[in-house]
């Protein structure tokens, strides 16, 4: 007879990650509309970029259309290059913002002022988005944007996904602060976002640090006994994490989710030398 209360038990996981996912996606739509916005902070990547020419024209609609338009891209991007659960996930995050975005009913919780209270909006904001990506994070999933490219380089090459989400902030920053000098030609107003947006990054930052600890990914590479038949098991698109490489197979630990310290790999082939790069 089927185990039901195993696939009631399975069931209850999966429904549970998806309504985690969704909520990471409800959380970050609500940081974006009663905080991030009425801040006029700029964000990261494209969503910066979006934020910035949102700003520019005084329309939030402008902002929910480029938003969508750059993230299903980047979905489409992760479907086809990274893996169809990681990118299912990301894409449930998206539809939620959007949905979101659209739905919620405007509300006004500080004034965004400079002189009033433009500093809680934007720490707020920021710690509001660093929970809903940590969250969406520890379900395999990602708000998107520059998560996926850096996702996809940190699993081709394994570099540092730092590098990314810094050039992307670069990036959507300088473009922002233009578009904000190009409206107001007040050098005062630009620095002045400048430093909010600065504060808004850190925030994000250290909150998604302190909520999502996976940051060091450790390697092992080990000579395999049957390569043609370890080659079919052990594929980049395989569940587990291996990656080939010419000349044996590289075993992705994450976190705690796997043991460096186990020095037997698939075939039984015990591991002949060990590296660790740190990815963050």
């Amino acid at each position: 007879m089927p185990d039901y209360r195993g696939f009631a038990g399975r069931f209850f996981k999966r429904a549970s990650e998806y309504a985690a996912v969704i909520f990471a996606g409800a959380l970050y739509a609500i940081a974006i509309k009663y905080f991030i916005f009425p801040s006029k902070v700029i964000m990261t990547g494209t969503e910066g970029i979006s934020i910035a020419t949102a700003y520019f024209f005084d329309n939030g609609w402008l902002f929910i259309g480029m938003y969508s338009f750059f993230q299903s891209i980047l979905i489409i991007f992760a479907f086809f290059k990274i893996g169809f659960r990681f990118a299912f996930r990301s894409l449930l995050v998206v539809c939620s913002v959007i949905l979101l975005l659209t739905l919620l009913p405007e509300y006004q919780f500080a004034n965004p002022e400079p002189q009033n209270e433009r500093i809680i909006l934007v720490i707020f904001g920021g710690i509001l988005a660093g929970i809903a990506k940590a969250i969406a994070f520890r379900y395999s999933a990602s708000t998107a944007d520059e998560d996926i490219p850096a996702a996809y380089f940190s699993m081709k090459y394994l570099r540092p996904v730092g590098n990314i989400a810094v050039f992307a902030a670069v990036i959507s920053t300088l473009f922002g602060i233009c578009m904000a000098f190009i409206r107001t030609h007040s050098l005062s107003f630009v620095i002045n976002t400048l430093m909010y947006t600065g504060i808004y990054i850190f925030m994000c930052a250290e909150t998604l640090n302190n909520f999502y600890r996976k940051i060091q990914t450790d390697t092992g590479k080990h000579h395999n006994r049957r390569p043609r038949e370890d080659r079919r098991e052990y594929t980049p698109g395989a569940a587990l994490p291996y990656l080939y490489r010419p000349g044996g197979f590289w075993r992705v630990f994450q976190g705690k989710d796997e043991d460096p310290a186990d020095d037997r790999l698939p075939g039984g082939a015990p591991r002949c030398g060990t590296h660790y790069r740190g990815v963050r």
